[in-house]
């Protein structure tokens, strides 16, 4: 099981959980597909004007 924490493009907390993996790789494998899916999407919000969240603005500036 993993369980993510973020704020969206709104500057609104979300999270994402997903349970039923046999093996920790497993999970850590969809953990870093969620995240990725996160960014990306993020990151093309931004491209339209949208704001960063205070904590998503290091990496966004990159």
């Amino acid at each position: 099981m993993f369980r993510h924490r973020y704020y969206d493009s709104l500057d609104k907390r979300r999270e994402k959980t997903k349970r039923g993996y046999k093996k920790e790789n497993e999970a850590y494998m969809a953990l870093l597909e969620v995240k990725t899916n996160i960014i990306t999407v993020n990151r093309t919000r931004d491209k339209y004007g949208t704001r960063a969240h205070k904590s998503e603005k290091s990496y966004r500036n990159n």
